[in-house]
């Protein structure tokens, strides 16, 4: 505004020019200055590492190193192991030193293969052996030992032309005045007369303290010895044979998870972890399965179509299923009742599922595609719960934040049931059948049965970070869930379920694989952990770490836990366990599916 020679204000008429500058100075105010303010403080909050660790790391490093916040017993498990790593390396190799300086003077030794051993087993292909009551092995019978007679007494049983495998994981440690004691599973592979035999054992080992622990004694505990009565596996690995055609063409399966997570953008849903899902179905009518592979977002889902040569052809672009989304789990099924099998596709991130009709062209179309919800789909499972004719589905969903509280995990998305309504309609019933209820767990996997006998299907959901799901089918398109009351909530690390009658009686008994963790095995046992908890909640985390459950079903209708006398919680760290007849004896066997992410990282678990 100006002020005219008669004191009216007038305005200020600007040129083009000095608006434009205005302009600029004002966008420079709004924008550049708020940019540069977040670029200073993303530079604070993300400090060059190397100047960084001294002050912001070094509490965070300190937590990896047990010396440093008072947990002298994992020091020492982690020297003792280093010398049972090197026992190991011996065994293997068979050019053992006559005496390690690790190894006491004195050091002392019981039988390590205990003598007689009761075969227990002997059934075409598999031979098991295990200790009697009266093999010798008590401290009694401990005498001094020199290193290389160990070394040989362990080779002994074995053809040394074919190589042996030693594995040893430290899961007990306690402290006994100036020693400390170990215990660890040692198993050791190889082959006997060409037959391949394996041997499984817990050692029970004595160590001074000091610098370098000293091997004082070594007593075996338990020992199991499984022979295969062929001279060949019962499995033999064919996957380079089977792709050979897809492997020449494209890389996209020789590439491993970490090379896809570091290549490709977070928002397409990459995990470290490669959980992606596989599906097997005959999907083109030949008489031969197929297989679909699950890929993360941006890398395209894959369809092996066998060849009668027993290769496989990558036909996903041609059948309509080469996505790019982050599919995540896949379930093939008739939900339509016309005899080919359609597909669920399970679309993580979104948390949606589409269903795709198999048209009977050798191609598959999309029906029908939810809406999103929240959640990661981690599998997908399918029954006629009502008894309608045709199969509905349940879709187990996980959380993307953190469980809370850890044991006992609730805050997750809920799972889904979807009815099957016909004409490619499918209804989310969950809060209607019931099923909302204890629905807010990490759930991977689930699995249908008529536990009860009652001729309809129930269903058992496992749940990782916590209690599990048995929810029994009313009839009347109801659930209800009964774990507790059955006893089977199995507070653990949930990652598989399934269901047989192992003992012929006549009712379907329940076996879930969780984790086995050595670490947590060692750790939750002490009265250093968790000192401020009650001996309740010590014992669900010393439950975490125990292992795979075997549920047998009760008379009266309950199930018990008989997984310690059966021997079938080590499973490692179980990702699927599948009750199966390996023998054909008529009594399912167990096979589990075991690992976890290997890198470069030396001290991976």
């Amino acid at each position: 505004m100006g002020n005219d020679t008669n004191g009216e204000f007038q305005p200020v008429v600007l040129s083009l020019k000095v608006r434009l500058l205005i302009i600029a100075a004002l966008l420079t105010l709004v924008v550049a200055v708020p940019f540069f303010f977040f670029c200073w403080l993303w530079g604070m909050v993300n400090v060059d590492v190397a100047e960084a660790v001294p002050v912001q790391q070094g509490p965070v490093l300190a937590i990896d190193d047990p010396s440093k916040d008072g947990w002298e017993t994992e020091v020492l498990s982690a020297q003792a192991l280093k010398q049972l790593k090197q026992i190991a390396r011996e065994v293997e190799s068979g050019l053992a030193e006559k005496q390690p300086s690790f190894v006491a003077p004195d050091f002392r030794s019981g039988p390590l293969r205990p003598a007689p051993l009761n075969v227990v087993y002997d059934k075409f292909p598999f031979m098991v052996e295990r200790e009697s009551s009266s093999s010798d092995k008590s401290n009694g019978h401990e005498e001094t030992r020199s290193y290389s007679e160990v070394i040989q007494e362990l080779r002994s049983p074995f053809s040394h032309e074919q190589a042996l495998r030693v594995s040893v994981k430290v899961f007990r440690i306690f402290l006994e005045e100036e020693t400390f004691v170990t215990r660890e599973f040692v198993s050791i592979l190889g082959t006997t007369d060409g037959h391949p035999v394996e041997e499984n054992a817990t050692w029970k080992t004595r160590w001074s303290i000091g610098k370098k622990p000293g091997l004082l004694s070594l007593q075996v505990e338990d020992f199991e010895r499984t022979t295969l009565k062929k001279t060949r596996p019962l499995f033999t690995d064919c996957t380079t044979a089977v792709l050979k055609k897809e492997l020449e063409k494209n890389n996209q399966l020789t590439n491993g998870v970490s090379d896809w997570w570091s290549r490709l953008q977070k928002i397409y849903g990459v995990g470290r972890n490669g959980q992606h899902g596989v599906a097997c179905a005959d999907v083109n009518g030949d008489g031969l399965d197929d297989v679909f592979l699950c890929h993360p977002g941006g890398v395209p889902n894959q369809l092996f179509i066998r060849q009668p040569d027993g290769t496989v052809v990558n036909r996903a672009k041609e059948v309509g299923v080469d996505w790019l989304d982050q599919t995540s789990s896949a379930l093939f099924v008739d939900l339509d009742n016309d005899g080919d099998q359609d597909l669920v596709m399970g679309i993580s991130g979104t948390g949606q599922n589409a269903v795709l009709e198999n048209v009977g062209n050798t191609r598959l179309e999309v029906r029908f595609l939810s809406e999103k919800i929240r959640g990661y789909t981690r599998s997908l499972s399918s029954a006629d719960f009502d008894n309608d004719g045709d199969l509905d589905f349940y879709q187990c969903l996980y959380g993307a934040t953190g469980p809370v509280p850890f044991h006992d995990a609730n805050n997750g998305p809920a799972n889904r049931l979807w009815r099957n309504d016909g004409d490619w309609k499918f209804t989310d019933i969950t809060e209607k059948a019931g099923m909302d209820v204890n629905n807010r767990r990490f759930s991977l996997a689930a699995a249908w049965e008529d536990f009860d006998n009652d001729g309809d299907q129930d269903l058992y959901v496992a749940n990782d970070f916590g209690r599990n799901n048995l929810f029994e089918n009313l009839g009347n398109g109801e659930f209800e869930d009964i774990a507790p009351e059955m006893r089977v909530e199995d507070s653990a690390g949930g990652m598989s379920v399934s269901f047989s009658d192992f003992d012929h009686d006549g009712k379907m008994d329940l076996y879930i694989g969780n984790m086995f963790s050595s670490a947590g095995n060692r750790i939750s046992f002490q009265e250093n952990f968790n000192p401020r908890g009650d001996q309740f909640s010590r014992s669900l985390f010393q439950r975490f770490a125990r292992g795979n459950t075997l549920f047998r079903a009760r008379p009266d209708g309950g199930f018990e836990d008989v997984s310690v006398d059966a021997g079938v919680t080590m499973g490692r760290w179980a990702w699927s366990s599948r009750f199966v007849d390996v023998n054909n004896d008529s009594f399912d066997d167990l096979c589990i599916a075991n690992g976890y992410i290997t890198n470069a990282r030396k001290h991976d678990l």
